[in-house]
């Protein structure tokens, strides 16, 4: 098992970023995921995840219930 930090921003580069995440979650990675409140937004219109709240505690809980195959630690702005 390896632990990764992974930073996402406000790219457009989203649906790439929950792809390599549900990778490492899938190995038995553990991820602790940094998510800029732009990249929440990108992830909303282009990966198909609901995050309709900023705040860390609710988008911690909406992406464990989106990837729950892995340890993922989640931070927010």
């Amino acid at each position: 098992m390896k632990e990764w930090v992974f930073a996402v921003t406000g790219a457009s580069g989203a649906p790439f970023a929950v792809r390599l995440l549900r990778e490492l979650l899938a190995r038995g990675d553990r991820v602790h995921l940094v998510l800029s409140t732009g990249a929440a937004a990108i992830v909303n219109a282009e990966a198909g995840l609901s995050i309709d709240d900023s705040s860390e505690a609710r988008l911690s809980e909406t992406l464990r219930a989106a990837f729950p195959e892995g340890d993922l630690a989640v931070w927010s702005d």
